[in-house]
């Protein structure tokens, strides 16, 4: 509750006019090689519809680090999202994301912009523009691919991609050489009646096949890699995906084979297992590569779902180099849960008055089924004052404190509300 609230006063300013309605913290720590750990908290505050308004990350003596804040569309779309770093004196943008809609909400151009800096002077840029164009005549979608070229002071095309699709809902893509019109890849996409997708087909240097396969739910369990070859013309299956899943058709398990041109199928190269809760939420997740490591995550939620720690570990390397000295990389989220501030018509149905008052005020409209526990907290976040109450819909608090700013949280067992309180 003290990080919640010294967070909440220090950033009101970088709001944006949005209103924050709940506050999520994280106390994270990472570990490198199993010997140097960090430990840092982030603090993310949300607004109603649950998007990202801000986030600061501090270190154990908060010490603020870095920060992100978010900007958004009447349409809730994201605008911009900036991430700066804090080096004890100013703030330098790090990274920033600057998105276009058109009047349908439609994506037309999205910046990606990294900044470099050294003894606080900025020393290079690199900058990322997507653009995408819409044709409704030929119902096609194109990405053009960028990157910023300081020497030359022109954006070079490193790629584009067009997506077709005809009155059938049938798909394809074309993926053009960097800076040409010539076409180097193409991919196919056939649907089933249901509309899930049936199959794919590509082609750049060999055409490539991979069909799906679907249980009685309509969910996928499989899908087959094959290559095509001149001879004899036969289709050769080259990998196997198959995802295994519970009654409630989650996925508790996924491998991948690879195939010989006899059909043979080796061991598992890729594997993962998972685990759920009664609620269907993922609580632990253990995957291992063809190309050597892997990874496992254990979540912890509470009995209504809401997340309260994760373990995350990485494990390994790629390339398929076996490794004997892995590097290891762990981080763990305990979740404070996000407090509510009273903005939205349930949580002020609970009153509080006078306000301002003299030392004596009003709690209303409580639930009289729980036991009720009122709590004041000074600026600081320090506990001055600390009772419960049960059976009642209404209490009197005697707080006899001396004029100021307090903080005061009521949790009725069905809600919990933060309300500042003025004490003259």
């Amino acid at each position: 509750m003290k990080i919640i609230l010294i967070f909440l006063m220090m950033s009101a300013g970088f709001c944006f006019g949005q209103t924050i309605d709940s506050v999520v913290v994280r106390h994270c720590t990472y570990i490198e090689d199993n010997t140097d750990s960090t430990f840092e908290i982030t603090v993310d505050s949300f607004d109603v519809n649950g998007l990202l308004i801000n986030s600061y990350n501090y270190d154990t003596n908060w010490n603020v680090k870095g920060r992100v804040f978010c900007n958004y569309s009447a349409s809730n779309l994201l605008l911009n999202k900036t991430t700066q770093l804090f080096d004890s004196l100013t703030w330098t943008t790090f990274t920033e994301i600057m998105n276009q809609y058109d009047l349908n909400d439609s994506l037309i151009e999205s910046d990606d912009n990294h900044y470099y800096y050294y003894m606080g002077a900025l020393t290079d840029s690199i900058c990322y523009r997507n653009s995408y164009t819409r044709d409704t005549v030929n119902h096609s979608l194109t990405w053009r691919f960028y990157q910023y070229i300081d020497s030359s002071n022109t954006w070079f095309n490193y790629g584009t991609y067009t997506f077709y699709s005809d009155s059938l809902n049938r798909k394809s893509l074309q993926v053009h050489e960097s800076g040409t019109s010539s076409i180097v890849d193409s991919t196919w996409y056939f649907y089933l009646a249901n509309d899930s997708l049936d199959y794919y087909l590509t082609k750049s240097s060999s055409l490539d096949k991979f069909q799906c396969i679907y249980n009685l739910q309509d969910y996928l369990i499989m899908i087959i890699d094959s290559t095509w070859n001149v001879q004899p013309q036969r289709w050769y299956p080259t990998w196997l995906n198959q995802y295994y899943r519970d009654t409630n058709n989650n996925i508790i398990a996924y491998s991948r084979h690879q195939t010989d041109t006899l059909g043979n199928i080796d061991q598992a190269g890729d594997t993962s297992t998972y685990q759920y809760n009664s609620l269907n939420q993922e609580i632990f997740h253990w995957s291992r590569y063809y190309t050597a490591g892997g990874d496992y995550s254990i979540t912890a939620y509470d009995s209504i779902g809401i997340l309260l720690q994760k373990n995350y570990c990485s494990y390994g390397h790629g390339g398929g180099q076996h490794c004997t000295d892995c590097d290891y990389n762990y981080f763990t989220y305990p979740f404070t849960t996000g407090i509510h501030l009273a903005n939205n018509n349930q949580e002020t149905t609970i009153i509080i008055f006078p306000n301002p008052t003299a030392n004596t005020f009003n709690v209303q409209n409580i639930s009289s089924r729980n036991t009720t526990l009122i709590q004041i907290l000074n600026p600081l976040g320090e506990i001055i004052y600390n009772e419960k109450f049960f059976g009642r819909t209404e209490c009197i608090v005697h707080s006899n404190l001396p004029s100021g700013i307090y903080f005061v949280c009521v949790s009725d067992g069905e809600r919990n509300v933060v309300k500042k309180l003025i004490v003259e």
